[in-house]
């Protein structure tokens, strides 16, 4: 019988220490059960990540295994980073497949993003009544736009106990409307925050405490972790997938510790006149060419720079900074980046405001009139939208 380990669910094995589920002999002769493997165990104690590779024939293997049960799918999106963790070809991946859409992380969003009026609201009254909201309906019509299709949108916090509650309510009726026995696969990219889930789900029903590995790192879970629910269904974490277009791909820990959000946003309005430019640290770079003058609010990380200047001054400050000012990405992460290209955009009042997505990084609301050019890495994705939020 082949040994779990409970953090990333990978087999356990003693042979290879580079390999993941490796273990020293010496331990596991002396464990008996609640095992974890050497990699999570200096991951959830020391913060020490030894990165595995997953293969493009290990991510198919569990998509086909996936689609061969007749289990529902949690798919679980970031919403600061939604472009970038919203495969558009969601319903291509899992063919005929049920999927209810998570939108997770709401937690960093200030009360008047959502225009909720207390703390209290923001776990319980907000989520009783968000499908009349705009927001959620402004969702739905944006994944109609990319030809996606779910059967229910859940915005939710996954560090919220209520929230957690709410979730399963909506997982349920999947689960008792039918003559079959139903697993939960909990699905996502990197990051998106799936074993932040499961963890608290776990702890409300059982009181247990960071049971599964948890981190910024890539592919922190490795393998396909059962978690019962109840007598007949399982919630099973699953290995995140890695989006080749999206800056957490290419940063190492230290980078992603560093700018990942940890506190409420505290978004960043700019007006912006034509002949200035917006820095979002080293990861996008926004010369405003010509135009009205325009509203520009950015939301990322508090920790992360955004820095205007003049557009005459933008390549010299630029050069000049990359290592101090602007910091990330760093020399070795610019070097797996490629080169920097450029992408014209236009917008206009009639646009009623549009979203610039940087993946792995945050979004930047616009609204005016005008052109503008975006500076960023060859590998990296940058997507133009309608405002949704």
């Amino acid at each position: 019988m082949k040994i779990k380990c409970m953090g990333c669910g990978a087999t356990i094995q003693t042979i290879s220490p580079k390999q993941k589920g490796y273990i020293d002999i010496d331990v596991l002769e002396k464990k008996k059960d609640n095992f974890y493997c050497k990699r999570c165990f200096e991951l959830r104690n020391y913060h020490k990540n030894q990165k595995i590779e997953i293969s493009d024939k290990d991510y198919n293997q569990w998509i086909n295994k996936i689609n061969k049960d007749n289990g529902l799918i949690v798919f679980i999106v970031d919403l600061l980073d939604l472009d970038g963790t919203l495969p558009t070809n969601l319903n291509k991946i899992f063919p005929g497949k049920q999927i209810l859409l998570v939108a997770n992380k709401i937690d960093l969003f200030p009360k008047s993003f959502f225009s909720i009026r207390s703390e209290k609201e923001k776990d319980i009254y907000f989520q009783q009544r968000l499908s009349a909201q705009k927001k959620v309906a402004n969702l739905y019509l944006y994944l109609k736009e990319l030809d996606i299709h779910v059967v229910d949108i859940v915005f939710m916090s996954g560090k919220s106990r209520e929230n957690i509650d709410y979730l399963i309510s909506r997982i349920n009726p999947y689960l008792t409307n039918t003559h079959s026995v139903r697993n939960v696969y909990f699905v996502g990219m990197t990051n998106v925050g799936k074993s932040t889930i499961l963890n608290q789900i776990i702890k409300h029903y059982t009181d247990e405490d960071n049971v599964i590995t948890v981190s910024n790192s890539t592919n922190t879970t490795l393998d396909f972790i059962y978690v019962p629910f109840n007598e007949n269904n399982y919630f099973i974490d699953t290995p995140g997938l890695n989006n080749m277009e999206s800056y957490i791909s290419y940063l190492d820990k230290k980078t992603l510790d560093t700018i990942a959000p940890k506190n409420v946003l505290k978004p960043k309005v700019f007006q912006l006149n034509p002949k200035q430019t917006l820095f979002i640290q080293g990861f996008l770079q926004i010369n405003f060419i010509s135009g009205k003058k325009s509203s520009f609010v950015t939301y990322v990380a508090n920790q992360i720079l955004v820095h205007r200047t003049k557009l005459e001054n933008s390549q010299s400050f630029y050069d000049e900074h990359l290592d101090d000012i602007l910091l990330f990405p760093t020399k070795q992460e610019r070097n797996n980046l490629g080169n920097r290209k450029k992408l014209v955009i236009e917008f206009n009042n009639l646009d009623k405001g549009i979203d610039i997505s940087i993946p792995g990084i945050g979004f930047i609301h616009i609204f005016g009139e005008g052109i503008m050019e975006l500076y960023y890495f060859e590998k990296i994705k940058i997507n133009k939208r309608k405002a949704i939020f």
